[in-house]
């Protein structure tokens, strides 16, 4: 007789593997997961809103740039909208980390994988977005110090030494 698998039994499927990052394999999410999860709740829901407010200070400042300014000409334009797209960085920051605080909120009451992994998944498209804009920050401001110094090269008479 073989040694092998009985060809007469119904298939199988190994549920409780899911993934090669050994990955659990509980059907819930563990308490003290949970718990740490909890306890950041407050500050994540903290920034998310203050990032609406600042957006809505930076949208109040675009306005002022436009009355104000209005009459001087000029770059006014392009500064009222470089404030919006700033406000719109801030209003989608504001939507991720609120996002994330809901999520850990179901996962509270809930205790499942899938509420966990939607909760990870908005911070994840948050940390994303950040890096995204703290590379662009960085771009930005090598360029300005290249823009500045080839400026001033340009403009400033040097003198022998």
């Amino acid at each position: 007789m073989e040694t092998g698998q009985n060809p007469y039994t119904p298939p199988s499927a190994n549920l409780t593997n899911h993934g090669a990052y050994g990955a659990s394999t509980e059907l819930g999410v563990t308490a003290r997961v949970v718990d740490l999860l909890a306890r950041t709740k407050g500050w994540v829901r903290l920034i998310g809103v203050l990032s609406f407010i600042g957006a809505a200070f930076i949208i109040f400042a675009a306005l002022g740039v436009l009355m104000v300014m209005s009459k001087a000409g000029g770059m006014v334009v392009p500064i009222a909208l470089m404030y919006g797209v700033m406000s719109a960085f801030y209003i989608y920051a504001g939507v991720k980390l609120n996002g994330y605080a809901n999520a850990i909120g179901r996962l509270i009451f809930s205790g499942k994988t899938f509420d966990l992994e939607q909760a990870l998944d908005q911070q994840r498209a948050f940390w994303k977005f950040a890096g995204i804009i703290a590379l662009i920050s960085i771009i930005f401001m090598v360029l300005a110090v290249l823009g500045g110094a080839f400026t001033a090269s340009r403009t400033i008479p040097m003198r022998g030494f």
